[in-house]
């Protein structure tokens, strides 16, 4: 025959009940195949042939079937096995053709030229070629523009355990850094990523604890504190400040008292009493006064000094000697006895 496919691998997928797994090339025997197992965590078990599986199709141009056995109740099927080994769901089934690298035809001098058996020896060597050829187009390798003088290295197994392929300031292949010197610099830069992702975090709240918007409420990063600002409680008090209407601070209202002013809508500064104000008594308004009938507060002002008049009272009394009575500087009433 002629070889005109480059072909000699196929592949499929479990689900627990598919046990015939078809190839579409060309093997001399059943040993031809090499069947591996590929589990979803990415674990490979090569299978056992007559063993795990039996093969049918050798020497058919066309190819032929991988069945896997398992328990068909029947002990004469050579399906059969009392073991399961029908690849599961998220299993995948590689065949690949792995023919000897061995020259089996043997020429006879002077017997006539064996035409079939010869072409049977150029299909091997084209098979083994091509099974080669799979193997390195799975390689790691340097483009056709690119050099490297060397693959080789010497260093041996103990020094170069648990250590990395790497290139030399040549750009050639080394055996370079351990392994777990990449592992702790891989954990370092997680664990870098992960503070700096913290710190950035840590950030963020700082500042909306520090300038949120007023009124605006806030999350910090751990989805549950909320609150507000500095900034929002500052203009609070603020606009607390303004909304009393207090008059202008200035050096010369030191000393200074504070009082509502007039109209009631702020408060005003006003001159201390030098003097304590004195209190006569409780009367009533004159006759023929606007504010007639209305009982007033008999004392002098603040400040200054008025004269207690008798006729001011249509009843009155006097009380023990010694007696007086006057306002102190902070509008208190005091009475004095003797």
């Amino acid at each position: 025959m002629t070889v005109s496919t480059t072909i000699n691998k196929a592949s499929g997928t479990g689900d627990g009940q598919t046990h015939i797994f078809t190839y579409n090339f060309k093997i001399f025997a059943d040993t031809d195949l090499q069947v591996v197992v590929r589990s979803a965590t990415g674990v490979e078990t090569t299978q056992v042939l007559n063993t795990d599986y039996v093969v049918t199709g050798a020497n058919s141009d066309t190819g032929g079937s991988v069945l896997f056995k398992f328990n068909t109740g029947n002990t004469s099927d050579p399906n059969y096995a009392t073991t399961e080994h029908r690849p599961q769901t998220g299993e995948t089934v590689t065949i690949t053709r792995i023919v000897p690298l061995t020259q089996v035809t043997d020429y006879v001098a002077n017997d006539p030229f064996p035409a079939d058996a010869h072409e049977t020896a150029l299909d091997r060597l084209t098979f083994i070629v091509q099974q080669i050829q799979e193997e390195v187009d799975r390689c790691i390798k340097a483009s056709p523009t690119n050099a490297i003088n060397s693959t080789a290295f010497t260093i041996g197994a103990t020094a170069r355990a648990d250590r990395l392929f790497g290139f030399d300031a040549n750009g050639e292949l080394t055996v370079s850094t351990a392994a777990a010197d990449v592992a702790n610099a891989q954990q370092n830069a997680s664990t870098a990523t992960t503070k700096a992702g913290e710190a950035s975090a840590s950030a963020a709240d700082a500042e909306k604890l520090a300038i949120n918007p007023h009124n605006s409420q806030f999350t910090l990063s751990d989805g549950v504190t909320t609150g507000f600002s500095a900034l929002h409680y500052n203009t609070e008090v603020q606009n607390t400040f303004q909304a009393t209407n207090f008059p202008t601070l200035s050096s010369t209202y030191v000393g200074y008292y504070l009082r509502v002013n007039a109209t009631f809508d702020g408060y005003e500064f006003v001159v201390p009493p030098t003097d304590n104000a004195i209190f006569y008594g409780i009367r009533k308004s004159a006759a023929g006064a606007a504010d007639f009938g209305m009982l007033k507060q008999d004392n002098t002002t603040i400040g200054s000094s008025d004269a207690f008049d008798i006729d001011d009272y249509s009843t009155y009394f006097f009380g023990s000697g010694g007696q007086s009575f006057s306002i102190n500087a902070n509008g208190h009433l005091l009475i004095s006895t003797p």
